[in-house]
């Protein structure tokens, strides 16, 4: 390894000349050597511009705690806008932690490796004699233990000090901060780089779900049915921070490769966004391209179960490319410290007599469904359910009796009057149906509008993507305080995925993910 400013000796190692028990050098009683006056000494590190504390603790190959703990007196306190955070700044001395092990040299047989980021010489001749000096030592260890480590992990960008907002490390806490990835990193696989550490790294989920909310904290009130903040929502769209699925689906459909990426940053140039949001974006813009190794742990929580889900039904499967898109989106989630967990899969494949059954009983479930403009809460759709079940009873293609003959005879009974109509939806008829089948979410249809099944009257409901294999129910475990936030959509994007039915009035849906456009690896077009 070459010299390092500030990395003085090889912790651990034993010196070149070998002491007595009293400590001196043999064959010098009572006197050191120059290599063991520097082991007595603690080594110290100069912090760069630009460098995290967990960007440091990666090139020291020491954690974040221990960082902390061997440099309590420098801490700093920096604002941000969602509380305080302390860091380092730039030019400070620091102790090395004790037991830290730098980088080993790779040896001269092996590959040549990246070279570590080079931190500035120290001040003054005496250092810069020590710096040498201790350059050789580790030179001379590694060359005699055979030591082949494998290159430092990669630092973040992040800066350390007031001149940026994402100082990124924990503020004091009643625990210890966990450790970094990019303090544990490991490679896997032959010739994977190392891992570099993700925005807002040295956070707690909770910390970090704070620090990147949309949402403010007075408007995280009690969610609706669908886990939605409506004051959330209202707030962000008052502050332009929300991202409507239709502006997702006009920035993203029909477009590819950097086109689509273009128009994706358009947007989000757009969306007034915060900075430690543009970060995590811009590593998900990055992610997207090259995916970075994950830890175990990260890789543990990118885990998706597939297991209860139906991938494959009447001759179709999921798409193989919105597969691929969900993992890669679901392994930047884990990497970022976003999801804190493995995802769980609900609903992928669909029959069509299934949704035809999910849609009719949205239809009648009157107590999810409260828009006015939707459903049976529409006197127009009212009237075409009387006119169905008149002619056909209240009975489907499938074999679902929904509605038996003497609910059928008063709702036609009732045709006449909106008013005693709608009652009698609500007081009998309704509640039958829901005996068969009580959807809680919007579902689209199993059959198109002309081989429509009745009792089904929504108007203009087209088939399901679950039936074509375009769509998947996910939900990834999010330290963010809702699943609703704009950032979900923003980052998805970059993978070419948005959620379709997020904006909807009557059932908005922050687990349904389709595919969007075509960004840069993406092998078929979108349906």
């Amino acid at each position: 390894m070459g010299t390092t400013s500030g990395l003085e000796h090889k912790p651990g190692a034993t010196t070149l000349v070998q002491r007595s028990s009293s400590g001196a050098a043999v064959g010098t009683p009572g006197k050191q050597t120059l290599t063991e006056q520097l082991s007595a000494q603690p080594a110290t590190y100069t912090v760069q511009a630009g460098e995290s504390l967990a960007a440091i603790a990666a090139k020291l190959h020491s954690t974040v705690d221990a960082l902390r703990a061997a440099n309590a007196d420098r801490l700093r306190n920096f604002p941000t806008k969602h509380g305080t955070v302390q860091g380092l700044n730039p030019g400070d001395i620091i102790i090395v932690p004790p037991g830290t092990r730098p980088q080993a040299a790779t040896a001269p047989a092996a590959a040549t490796a990246p070279a570590a980021p080079t931190a500035p010489a120290a001040h003054g001749s005496l250092d810069r004699v020590i710096d040498a000096i201790a350059g050789a030592a580790h030179n001379a260890w590694d060359f005699v233990t055979g030591a082949n480590g494998a290159p430092a992990a990669a630092v973040d960008d992040t800066a350390v000090g007031p001149a940026s907002s994402a100082q990124q490390a924990a503020a004091p806490s009643s625990g210890p901060a966990p450790t970094t990835p990019a303090a544990t990193a490991s490679t896997a696989g032959h010739g994977a780089e190392a891992t570099a550490a993700a925005p807002l790294a040295e956070l707690t989920d909770a910390q970090r779900g704070a620090a990147l909310s949309t949402f403010l904290p007075e408007e995280l009130g009690e969610n609706d049915k669908f886990g939605m903040s409506k004051a959330g929502r209202d707030g962000a769209k008052q502050r332009g921070s929300w991202l409507p699925a239709g502006a997702i689906k006009k920035a993203g459909r029909g477009k590819s490769g950097q086109t689509y990426v273009d128009s994706v940053d358009a947007l989000i140039d757009d969306t007034q966004l915060g900075k430690e949001q543009h970060e995590i974006l811009a590593a998900a813009k990055d992610f997207a391209t090259a995916p970075k190794t994950l830890t175990a742990a990260q890789a543990q929580r990118a885990t998706i179960d597939w297991s209860k889900a139906q991938l494959t039904l009447d001759g179709v499967s999921l798409n193989g490319d919105l597969k691929a898109r969900l993992v890669a989106y679901v392994r930047f989630l884990a990497w970022a410290g976003l999801v804190t967990g493995p995802t769980l899969i609900g609903s992928v494949m669909r029959s069509p007599q299934s949704a035809h059954k999910l849609s009719v009983a949205w239809m009648f479930n009157l107590g999810a469904n409260t828009a006015s403009g939707s459903t049976l809460h529409k006197a127009d759709n009212r009237k075409k359910l009387v006119d169905s079940v008149a002619a056909s009873g209240g009975s489907d293609a499938d074999g679902n009796t929904w509605l038996g003959a003497n609910t059928v005879a008063g709702l036609v009974a009732c045709k006449g009057d909106d008013d005693a109509l709608f009652a009698y939806i609500k007081s009998t008829a309704a509640p039958e149906a829901n005996q068969v089948q009580k959807q809680p979410a919007i579902a689209a249809e199993g059959y198109t509008t002309s081989a429509k099944r009745h009792p089904n009257v929504l108007g203009g409901t087209s088939v399901s993507n679950h039936l074509l294999g375009e769509a998947v129910d996910m939900f990834p475990p999010f330290v963010l305080n809702n699943k609703f936030d704009p950032l979900i959509d923003a980052i998805a994007m970059y993978f070419g995925l948005w959620r379709a039915v997020k904006d909807n009035a009557s059932s908005p849906e922050h687990w349904h993910y389709e595919r969007l456009g075509m960004p840069p690896g993406a092998e078929h077009a979108e349906h």
